[in-house]
């Protein structure tokens, strides 16, 4: 499990080296896809970067939540990342618009009830939004504010992960 981990943290975070060097920082992670969509018209490598490293969190996420009573958190908190990834044209249509939406907020909260709760590390999500907050101090707040709390959802659970696995 733990060369899974690994895997799934250097691709999300070799992924994001190469959209800062590309576009700078956007207002969210999704606003990637959206670039990449309107440059290849088509399903691209960001959405094989959000399927792939959600796709590699499953089974670490599963193991460290055995005989939980929420265990189903393990797997749908990435698993809805799936449809986020398949929706990376999401301002060409509403629908598409509320599908991205839905999964990604669906997502961050389960998420963010995983870290939480079920493995008791509220103490690493909190440092983690604390360091968002810094973080937002040093940039336009107003419009990079989203992309540094997906930034912090991701850092929590990888530091979870850490915690437990590696």
């Amino acid at each position: 499990m733990e060369i899974i981990v690994t895997i799934s943290f250097f691709l999300f975070l070799i992924f994001n080296a190469y959209c800062w060097s590309q576009y700078g920082i956007l207002d969210s992670y999704s606003a990637y896809g959206d670039k990449f969509y309107r440059e290849q018209n088509k399903i691209n490598i960001w959405s094989l970067s959000t399927i792939i490293t959600a796709f590699l969190l499953i089974p670490p996420m599963l193991e460290v939540t055995d005989g939980n009573t929420f265990q189903f958190l393990s797997f749908f908190a990435p698993a809805n990342l799936f449809i986020v990834g398949f929706t990376p044209d999401y301002k060409t249509s509403k629908r598409k618009k509320i599908i991205h939406y839905f999964f990604a907020i669906l997502s961050a909260i389960m998420i963010g009830i995983w870290v939480c709760i079920i493995n008791h590390y509220w103490i690493i999500f909190l440092s983690e939004l604390a360091l968002w907050g810094i973080t937002a101090l040093f940039c336009d707040i107003k419009k990079n504010w989203m992309y540094f709390l997906e930034l912090a959802f991701y850092a929590s659970t990888y530091a979870v992960l850490d915690r437990l696995i590696i």
